[in-house]
């Protein structure tokens, strides 16, 4: 048998920041599964979805030289199909070297296997891969213009990667219903229809503060599923915190609410001169109470924010006398912004204002507050990516 080792947005598998495939052909006639028609799916024709899906730009499509030699020899493939795996190989001269950069890979076999997950990936069916099945990322979120954003932070990464300018970024965004998220994952993982991302809220109170039971929830599905799937979080309180700076800016001028730009001025000298940790996790849409603070059970994050409280009266944001033990309940502790921030940034982004984003990866490249967004686009963006589009 002959193994077809690939990596890359499937690779032929969408995985972990990569994918990498072991197809064996030994018994390749052998028709199996149903294809999203219900035709029968034969390892043959699975093989050349497989190599469609690459060219097509859905995914890294990655083999030894020895076994690209076997398959253009054979007699198995069409003309065209290998014509198309011609173009992969060129493209993987070029760029392969990349490729071991990608930690998780997904493999896939021309045995009869049953989804199978290892320490660096996934095993799966060649017979699995029908036309159709498995063309992008689906990236679910607990809102989808969450999920949105973090397509576009992928791309902000890339354009920050020369070296990656010429692979395919394929995803698309899908909603988790907020509190509903892990109910959405389960339903998506009995379908199987695309590799998946979950991202979620870690809702955290504080450095120290455990993820919320959604998150938690989520993280246990994935952890368990043996179909190729992913798990991620904000490293702040929700996505919001992890914005950078000068989104935010650029919608609040667009807007011009005086008000509001003067609680994230408070907000953005909070985090540069006081503690980064009381931005990250305050509630940017609603703000921080006294009463939030009272309600808190987790002991080290009622600490914490006890801390911030002194903290801020320190530094003059907040009067001497505020305490949780005597201060009224409606006491501001830190100040919101709106609840519509991440929608405002993401149609921004999208170039629906007058006032256009330019280059903003440039701008934001070098910022501290940024680092939380380029590191998600670092994440995801082997999960998505595929090469470039094909030409014959």
């Amino acid at each position: 048998s002959n193994v077809l080792k690939t990596t890359g947005r499937f690779l032929w598998s969408k995985t972990t920041p990569a994918v990498g495939v072991g197809i064996s052909l030994a018994n390749r006639k052998d028709g199996v599964s149903k294809d999203y028609m219900g035709k029968p799916v034969t390892a043959t024709s699975a093989l050349e979805n497989l190599i469609n899906s690459a060219y097509d730009g859905a995914n890294i499509l990655d083999a030894s030289p020895r076994t690209i030699r076997f398959l253009k020899e054979s007699n198995f493939l069409s003309k065209t199909c290998v014509k198309k795996l011609s173009q992969i190989e060129d493209f993987n001269r070029e760029v392969g070297q990349l490729y071991k950069n990608i930690p998780y890979k997904v493999y896939v076999s021309g045995e009869n296997i049953l989804l199978n997950k290892t320490i660096d990936g996934w095993y799966i069916s060649l017979r699995s891969v029908s036309y159709g099945k498995f063309s992008c990322l689906d990236l679910l979120a607990e809102d989808e213009s969450d999920a949105k954003l973090l397509i576009l932070a992928m791309k902000h990464y890339q354009e920050l990667n020369p070296n990656l300018k010429f692979f395919n970024i394929k995803a698309k965004a899908s909603n988790g219903g907020g509190g509903n998220i892990k109910h959405v994952l389960d339903s998506k993982l009995q379908d199987q229809e695309n590799f998946l991302i979950c991202f979620c809220d870690s809702d955290k109170l504080s450095l120290k503060s455990d993820l919320s039971y959604v998150t938690k929830e989520c993280k246990r599905i994935v952890e368990s599923s043996t179909f190729p799937v992913g798990f991620f979080h904000t490293i702040g309180r929700e996505i919001e915190n992890d914005l950078p700076h000068y989104f935010i800016d650029q919608v609040i001028e667009i807007n011009n609410n005086n008000d509001v730009l003067s609680a994230f001025d408070d907000l953005k000298k909070i985090y540069s001169d006081i503690d980064v940790s009381i931005y990250l996790y305050t509630d940017i849409k609603q703000g921080v109470t006294i009463q939030n603070i009272k309600n808190i059970s987790c002991s080290s994050s009622k600490e914490f924010w006890k801390e911030s409280i002194s903290k801020l009266i320190e530094h003059n944001f907040l009067d001497e006398n505020i305490s949780i033990e005597s201060t009224p309940d409606n006491t501001i502790v830190t100040k919101h912004i709106s609840k519509s921030i991440a929608g405002n940034v993401l149609s921004w982004l999208n170039f629906e204002y007058d006032r256009k984003p330019k280059r903003v990866h440039e701008i934001i490249k070098t910022n501290n507050d940024a680092q939380p967004w380029l590191t998600h686009g670092e994440n995801l963006f082997w999960f998505a990516s595929g090469m470039k589009k094909g030409r014959i």
